[in-house]
């Protein structure tokens, strides 16, 4: 669980990123 929770946050935080305008 712990594992599957910090590849979501690191996959939002790259999206976030990438999605910069």
């Amino acid at each position: 669980m712990d594992f599957f929770m910090e590849l979501l946050l690191f996959l939002v935080q790259k999206w976030e990123k990438e999605n910069i305008p």
